[in-house]
């Protein structure tokens, strides 16, 4: 079995690096997803304090297709891997600002989240 977890549309995980980065990425959090879009020739990094203009060649060095490991992955058979293409993106919707509730059960000690 092989799990795939899903690639989120127009979102990329920054990878920073050394000394190496330009100026106007240093604003970024490594390891963090950024929504990217294409304006033109050039991209806009959406998410930061600031929108940042970045081209591809600097796109394809500091930037991975953002993955979410926390959405329930698809479970492949290894007789299925072959026929099913991996370069296809799956497109996920992603909530921002969701509230989210918590409460403590006294009883267990243990605290939940909806």
């Amino acid at each position: 079995m092989k799990k795939i977890y899903p690639v989120v549309e127009n979102k990329y995980r920054f990878l920073g690096g050394w000394t190496d980065i330009p100026s106007n990425l240093h604003d970024l959090v490594v390891g963090r997803g950024y929504e990217i879009t294409p304006s033109g020739k050039e991209y806009i990094i959406r998410g930061a304090s600031k929108l940042i203009l970045i081209d591809q060649q600097t796109k394809d060095k500091y930037f991975e297709p953002y993955i979410d490991y926390f959405a329930e992955p698809t479970i492949i058979e290894e007789s299925e891997g072959a026929r099913i293409a991996t370069s296809s993106t799956i497109t996920q919707e992603v909530k921002d600002n969701s509230l989210e509730i918590a409460y403590s059960n006294t009883d267990n000690d243990q605290l939940c989240l909806f």
